[in-house]
């Protein structure tokens, strides 16, 4: 494919990535309200941090290896099925055997994260629903890559966060109270991983996830493995469907990268699923080729290499994926722990508020990660680097001036959560400055995911978390959520600004052009004015809030008029064509 033919492959999968994270980013927004409504500051802030723990709990025990199917499959597609079993196995065991420790357990960790010491009970569902959080997690990972984005985004972005509001309010009209409504959270999770299974079970006709094949070489192969025995199986010629060229005759290797990676050369008729070719009659490998020397068993070895190649990827991510879902709930545990149950409820809505922003920024991820993973795996880091530029653009223009409206009209946002939250402006200002520094520097994490580099992002993690720490530490007894707010923010800070360092070396190119640039600092300043037009006419209530979202509508009209506007958008529904 061209640069041209990513970039617009990564405009319609953005586009839909886009429209489930607004009906996410608004159902969660339901979500929060009904939450806080409904079991006031202290309720509400014992279910947040149950909702902490079990996220926490689940993205270390799923051990990377979601994000490490996403790394791999679009990079050996036809090895998709083999791979499963590689991830799934051992995260789903390390589940159980937390959920039975948590079960046990679950009385001191009571005491240590509630007020009410009667929490035994919320905190045994939340170890139950570990097993089903890791399992949901890494299949519906292994169906965003392997299935159209429109797929995962359906089942993640739509059906979870429609049905946890709606099972909270039954469970409320039901006369539940903490305990049930935690159920009404966690069954849509459950339901979604009988969805994953069925869609996982369901044959596909192309192994492409972004949307069938692309006009690559077709490969014809006659299996002749020592073991194979074609004709006993019926097998005959084996047809198989690749996305990309073979460069200089070589297979790329079960996970790709083979010269990066030690394996050296694999022959390219070996294609069994994690080169398992004589288990399956679908060819042979060279085992002097893998760097395992001769002798050694073709498809024992090949899989011990896969398995190493895997996981060499994914435990670097387990740490940081663990920190990444424990950004807020850390300052969620340690307001708890160091101030009281309330501030640890106001500074948990006032990050749902935070992170709600960042939808955007995730539909875009999750639409366009195998795609990055597919073009830097074959070296085309000129046209990776255009799709990462495109889509910070967008991050950028949306999410900018959401940002700034959330810092200045802060009151306005709380106010919505009840008189309890007032004191929430302060941290959310706070937070929301941070975000746009965030957002500002795009999908670099995600860029350095996809290159493989998950030590460095694993870094970038670990520097932020522990600016995190520390600040909660310092400045929660004695500030509440704003400390929480100030150290979640420096922790935010830190972790982009490393990650943008190690995301340029691995893109090779400029993160930022002339158009990203002007076109950020104008989304900025056209909100800022918008904003300090409506504080002055009418404050940071929300009667501020309307007036300055008039004038932003206003001045959206406006520039539709101008010819490159009407130009540039024609492009971009050119490109969802």
């Amino acid at each position: 494919m061209t640069a041209t033919s990513e970039v617009r492959q990564s405009t319609r999968s953005g586009a839909i990535g886009l429209i489930g994270a607004a009906v996410n980013g608004a159902f969660g927004f339901v979500l929060t309200t009904v939450i806080v409504r409904t079991f006031g500051a202290d309720g509400s802030g014992a279910l947040f941090s149950v909702i902490g723990l079990v996220t926490i709990v689940g993205a270390v025990c799923c051990l990377g290896a979601d994000t490490g199917l996403m790394w791999a499959i679009p990079r050996s597609p036809q090895k998709s099925e083999a791979l499963l079993p590689v991830a799934l196995l051992p995260t789903v065991g390390l589940s159980v055997a937390v959920a039975v420790v948590g079960l046990a357990a679950a009385g001191p960790i009571s005491r240590a994260l509630l007020d009410d010491g009667g929490g035994v009970g919320l905190i045994r569902l939340a170890f139950v629903g570990v097993p089903v959080i890791v399992a949901s997690t890494v299949l519906l990972a292994a169906v965003r890559a392997t299935r159209p984005v429109a797929v995962y985004v359906g089942v993640q972005f739509l059906f979870v966060p429609i049905v946890r509001p709606v099972l909270m309010i039954a469970a409320v009209l039901a006369g539940g109270g903490v305990l049930l409504g935690f159920a009404g959270w966690l069954l849509p999770i459950a339901a979604a991983l009988i969805i994953a299974i069925a869609l996982i079970g369901k044959p596909r006709k192309s192994p492409n996830s972004t949307g069938g094949t692309r006009g690559g070489d077709r490969l014809e192969s006659t299996a002749r493995g020592p073991l194979a025995k074609n004709d006993a199986r019926g097998l005959g010629r084996v047809d198989v469907e690749v996305r990309e060229p073979l460069v200089d005759g070589e297979a790329r290797g079960p996970l790709g990268e083979n010269a990066a990676r030690g394996l050296d050369r694999v022959d390219v008729e070996a294609r069994g699923p994690l080169g398992e070719n004589a288990a399956r009659g679908l060819g042979r490998v060279d085992s002097e080729a893998r760097g395992l020397g001769p002798g050694v068993g073709e498809a024992r070895g090949l899989d011990r290499a896969a398995w190493r190649l895997f996981w060499g990827f994914a435990l670097p991510r387990a740490a940081s994926v663990a920190i990444d879902a424990s950004s807020m709930w850390v300052g969620v545990l340690l307001t708890g722990a160091l101030s009281t149950q309330a501030e640890a409820g106001v500074f948990a809505a006032v990050g749902r508020y935070a992170l709600a922003g960042l939808l955007i920024m995730q539909g875009l991820r999750v639409a366009i990660a195998p795609q990055l993973s597919r073009l830097l795996g074959v070296g085309r880091r000129r046209e990776a680097a255009e799709v990462y530029r495109r889509t910070t653009l967008w991050i950028v223009l949306l999410s900018w001036p959401a940002y700034a409206l959330l810092a200045v009209f802060a009151p306005a946002f709380l106010a919505l959560f009840g008189r309890e939250f007032r004191a929430g402006a302060g941290p959310m200002a706070v937070l929301a400055v941070a975000m746009l520094v965030n957002v500002g520097v795009g999908l670099v994490q995600t860029v350095l995911l996809m290159s493989g580099n998950s030590r460095g992002h694993l870094l970038a993690c670990v520097a932020g978390l522990a600016l995190n720490v520390v600040g909660c530490v310092v400045l929660v007894p004695g500030h509440g959520a704003l400390g929480a707010a100030i150290a979640w923010s420096l922790g935010i800070v830190v972790e982009n600004v490393v990650a943008a360092v190690l995301a340029r070396r691995a893109l090779g190119e400029a993160l930022f052009g002339r158009t990203e640039m002007v076109s950020a600092v104008g989304a900025l300043g056209a909100t800022g004015a918008a904003a300090l037009i409506g504080t002055m006419v009418a404050g940071r209530g929300s009667g501020g809030l309307a007036v300055a979202l008039a004038v932003i509508v206003a001045g959206c009209l406006a520039l539709l008029a101008d010819g490159r506007v009407r130009a540039a958008l024609k492009t971009v529904r050119t490109q969802l064509r």
